[in-house]
């Protein structure tokens, strides 16, 4: 129950300290480093939760507060803080007098091809009903697909639009950016010393006296 009231404390520190990452409250892997062992060390000292737990830790294994503050010493090394990237600031004059060209040119692009396909289809259709119809009737067909062709190109680069703004765009979002580096095996580190600590238990003295006994053949018992 000690170890995994233990390792429910590790798993609330390592979010702390992943949300501070993400906020930016860190400015170096010095001050993530730092933060971590001065946690771990005022769980041997303080008043909280952690702290209980270890004080009791205390009473079945004697000197466990100590170790555990040599050992985040040594597991705050695989930590690492990487800054997330600012972002690039936009130039000055990126406003409203940018924006209207460029809509200006991509609506001048549509109508272009739009009136293009309109008499790539008008021509077509005069040139084939030409010698079966009358003049005036073949002028009609041609105007009425030129015209028909025209809208439906436009109508469908408008729908391609639409379809590519809604796609999510290809970024890091996609995978999400963690500026905390190493948690998972400093965590580790330290719960597997916690757990190994409390469950092998270092020899009493009774234990230690019998076996130098032993060792060295004595005849009277440790009392």
């Amino acid at each position: 129950h000690c170890i995994s009231q233990f390792d429910h404390h590790l798993a609330v520190l390592g979010q702390k300290i992943s949300q501070m990452a993400i906020l930016g409250e860190f400015t170096s892997t010095q001050d993530v480093r730092r933060f971590f062992v001065d946690t771990v060390r005022g769980w041997t000292t303080g008043q909280s939760l952690p702290a209980t737990t270890l004080t009791y830790a205390e009473t079945i294994r004697p000197g466990v507060k100590a170790g555990l503050a040599v050992e985040a010493e040594a597991a705050c090394a695989v930590l690492e803080y990487v800054p997330p990237e600012k972002p690039t600031p936009l130039p000055p004059d990126s406003g409203l007098g940018q924006a209207l060209p460029r809509v200006a040119v991509k609506v001048g692009k549509r109508f272009g091809l739009a009136i293009m396909a309109g008499l790539v289809a008008c021509f077509s259709v005069y040139l084939i009903t030409l010698p079966f119809l009358s003049s005036w009737l073949a002028n009609v067909l041609c105007n009425l697909s030129g015209i028909i062709a025209a809208v439906i190109v436009y109508a469908l680069q408008s729908r391609w639009t639409k379809l590519a703004a809604s796609r999510p765009p290809a970024s890091k979002e996609h995978g999400a950016f963690l500026p905390l580096r190493g948690w998972p095996q400093a965590e580790q580190r330290l719960s597997t010393w916690f757990s190994s600590r409390l469950r092998h238990a270092p020899p009493s003295v009774r234990e230690e006296c019998e076996r130098l006994r032993q060792r060295w053949k004595l005849t009277q018992e440790c009392q």
